[in-house]
């Protein structure tokens, strides 16, 4: 079934989580990412699916507004949104490579 499947963002690890996704027809790993947002409290991703296909692992990086992203750029990361928490304290922009 093709659906939207939401992911809960980890921001304590910097080092980035690795999530398993779906592959959702012929979309390139980040075309699968919809939205990026803060919901009660939890940063999360909404992402396409089709659970009827095999997943596959997408790699989930956070960096705050300030923080080197050299190796996220050197590794050929895309960002797919930015939430704030905090009270707008915090920034975290989100980063996405297949895994």
């Amino acid at each position: 079934m093709k659906a939207i499947w939401k992911y809960p963002i980890p921001i304590n690890n910097f080092s980035g989580i690795t999530i398993h996704v779906p592959h959702y027809a012929d979309r390139k790993f980040n075309e699968q990412v919809l939205y990026c947002e803060v919901q009660n409290g939890t940063p999360c991703l909404w992402v396409l699916v089709d659970d009827e296909n095999e997943a596959r692992a997408i790699r989930v990086v956070v960096a705050g507004t300030g923080h080197g992203v050299d190796s996220m750029i050197e590794g050929k990361l895309v960002h797919v949104g930015s939430f704030m928490l905090l009270d707008g304290n915090f920034v975290g922009h989100v980063f996405v490579s297949k895994g």
